[in-house]
């Protein structure tokens, strides 16, 4: 029996270890770790949810769900997120369902009796500090099932059942739909599952509200914990918690937590609501009992998970107090003990500090929470390691090299599509300057951001920007940092193009790309192009609620780019060279003179009337499928059903055509040609 916290030697506090026999031990690890799990890597077998898997670390579990948090925050969807901690994991394994299980992962049946009869029919002793006990449980007449900690095959049986339960929840359509927002790459998670502890996740779906997202979640946490208990576990209601992300506006122009929001009148439908979801409990099935109920969390709360305190609202303070605890304690302990200062430094390094590490590259902290985060906690350890108290704060972290005395410093140790958007930019968002454009960005990225531009880190990712879609265009923002606007202003016109949904100055101009369309001066869900479908981007924006304030100093913005009552731009835009990132819904055929509107879910045709004049289009009816060969124009809506053709331009540029590569090529371009140096393929092997 180990202790699992030092000094704390309660018995529901021990853990059981089994020595077992040394070369069955090593079959177990042979067959199940290494051969098993081996044969699941190279047929993709192991989802991307399990984070206990070679090459990955607790670390990277938590990191994941910091991101995960992020998407939410910028795109101001609601999140939630499960934390569901099964008991015993390895203990409470039922061993119909490991047989089954591992069969179905191809191993033989001989291997898997000789892994579980033993277990099944184990005698089990107690050994303490005063020895080992005379009586046992288990026995052929009373087995026992679980997996047995300290088996080698343990992790691997536990983590291929994870898998079988992570593949259930997929196939009732649990888990987050998560899209990049301008290369539309996608993926689907369940959460993250680290051995026995897991966080399930639901929302994130562009239409999804706060009460669907409650019911999805509930249903996914019943669906895990009934499938524990089918396979032997169950959930440890004391230690699950649920934490809801929700936001919504704040009436400024900014958004806030629906949990944190204070109540401005008692007959408000928004704090009817809020009263409504603080209502809400959520529960985890139980064997043999009814189902328990779970703490909930709000945006400002945590509880640890996987050695780390996220929050819902992307706050470290919490992870910042436990640091602060965990110095205080080790200054105390090493007040009260008498060892030499070589020791003591020895133990700040290794002890402490590979303690406090843990966990900061997933923090998404400031430099100055950073800097502020360990509070004077730095300052009264000093004298535990006999430096003089009264030196400056620079001198603490200056290497020994230049005659610092190199204390730890957590500045130093410690959904990028997405911030591209919300920046809007063109390019890898990390390259911009963090002065100028940092206030513009959220969280985790911002966090990382901040650190590259001080520390001067040269990054070099390969990352495709987004081409300008017409010649003399450019992004919005770009061009307002440029004319000047910075801080409030910047951000006021960037929350109105992020509800306009726009990135480039084409985004907003009219076909013939010499002016601006005069009805985005204002939030263009008021206008005509609104009836036509939800979005007028292909990139996916976040949400935003500007405010009277923001729509005014966008019109101000958009005066210094175009001039007249007819907004005219000061430099036109010239023909397309790219893909434009608007959704483009007018079209006109030159040759028919027939005009189309492009709905969300139908087409509908206009038509010249002889009676009228060239450039007005009467409705003819709904078009089965789209006219080729048509240009992008604007219309103006007229009466009874009537378009006027007020301006007109070439046809949009063509996406670039699917390079068709051969086998070889193919090999080749996903590097490590040395190992297909040599290879000579016939015409009849590659296919061509």
């Amino acid at each position: 029996m180990l202790e699992k916290i030092a000094g704390v030697a309660l018995l529901t506090k021990l853990r059981a270890i089994l020595l077992l026999e040394a070369d069955f031990n090593q079959h177990n690890k042979l067959i199940f770790q290494h051969r098993m799990l081996a044969l699941a890597r190279e047929n993709g077998l192991i989802p991307e949810e399990i984070f206990s898997e070679k090459g990955k670390t607790a670390e990277d579990a938590i990191l994941h769900q910091v991101l995960m948090y992020d998407i939410a925050r910028i795109t101001k969807r609601p999140l939630l997120v499960a934390q569901v901690d099964a008991s015993q994991c390895y203990d409470r394994v039922a061993h119909a369902t490991a047989a089954l299980t591992l069969r179905a992962y191809k191993v033989h049946n001989s291997s898997v009796l000789g892994m579980l009869k033993p277990l099944h029919c184990m005698e089990f002793y107690l050994r303490t500090g005063f020895g080992q006990s005379t009586s046992f449980c288990g026995g052929a007449a009373e087995g026992k099932h679980g997996l047995a900690q300290g088996n080698g095959a343990a992790p691997a049986t536990w983590q291929q059942i994870s898998s079988l339960m992570i593949h259930a929840q997929h196939w009732q359509g649990h888990g987050v739909k998560i899209y990049t927002p301008i290369s539309k790459r996608g993926v689907n998670q369940v959460g993250i599952v680290y051995v026995d502890d897991t966080n399930l996740c639901e929302g994130l779906e562009e239409k999804d509200d706060i009460y669907a997202v409650i019911a999805k979640g509930q249903g996914a946490t019943n669906l895990w914990g009934n499938n524990l208990i089918a396979v032997g576990g169950a959930l440890n209601g004391d230690k699950c918690a649920v934490a809801i992300h929700d936001m919504v506006p704040d009436g400024k122009g900014s958004w806030v937590y629906s949990d944190q929001r204070k109540n401005t009148s008692p007959a408000d439908e928004e704090d009817d609501e809020l009263e409504e979801l603080e209502d809400w409990y959520f529960s985890v099935p139980q064997a043999g009992s009814e189902a328990a109920q779970i703490k909930r969390l709000r945006s400002d709360q945590a509880v640890e998970n996987l050695g780390l305190f996220v929050r819902p609202d992307g706050s470290p303070e919490k992870q910042f107090e436990v640091m602060r605890e965990k110095i205080s304690t080790w200054s105390g302990q090493i007040k009260n003990g008498v060892i030499p200062t070589r020791s003591v430094w020895m133990s700040y390094t290794h002890q402490l500090w590979s303690g406090l590490r843990y966990g900061l590259g997933a923090c998404s902290a400031s430099m100055t929470a950073l800097s502020k985060g360990l509070g004077s906690s730095d300052y009264y350890l000093l004298s535990n390691l006999e430096v003089v108290r009264s030196i400056t704060r620079e001198w603490r972290y200056l290497p020994a090299s230049f005659g610092g005395m190199e204390l730890f410093d957590l500045t130093t140790e410690a959904a990028l599509e997405y911030l591209q958007l919300e920046l809007g930019v063109e390019d890898c968002p990390l390259s911009y300057d963090f002065n100028t454009w940092g206030h513009l960005a959220t969280d985790t990225w911002k966090a990382l951001w901040e650190k590259v531009d001080l520390l001067d880190i040269t990054l070099l990712l390969e990352y495709d920007g987004i081409p300008k879609p017409r010649e003399h265009d450019c992004t919005i923002m770009s061009e307002m940092v440029k004319l000047g606007f910075k801080g409030k202003e910047l951000k006021r016109i960037n929350r109105a193009r992020i509800a306009q949904e726009a990135l480039f100055i084409s985004d907003i101009a009219t076909a013939k790309g010499t002016n601006l369309e005069m009805y985005l001066e204002d939030w263009w869900e008021d206008s005509f192009e609104r009836n036509l479908g939800e979005h007028r981007s292909v990139l996916q924006f976040s949400r935003e609620d500007p405010t009277d304030e923001d729509w005014k100093t966008w019109k101000k913005a958009l005066r210094h780019i175009a001039s007249g009552p007819n907004l005219y731009l000061n430099q036109p835009l010239g023909k397309w060279i790219a893909p434009s990132t608007r959704k483009w819904r007018q079209f006109y055929h030159p040759e028919t003179n027939t005009g189309e509107l492009h709905y969300d879910d139908k087409i509908l045709r206009f038509e010249n009337d002889p009676d009228d004049r060239a450039y007005i289009l009467s409705l003819s009816g709904e078009a089965e499928a789209a006219l080729t060969d048509t240009i992008p124009v604007t219309f103006v809506d007229v009466v009874d059903g009537k378009l006027k053709l007020k301006s007109r331009d070439p046809k949009l540029a063509a996406p670039p055509l699917q390079e068709h590569l051969s086998f070889i090529e193919a090999l080749r371009s996903k590097g490590g040609e040395w190992m297909w140096k040599g290879l000579v393929l016939d015409e009849t092997q590659t296919g061509s």
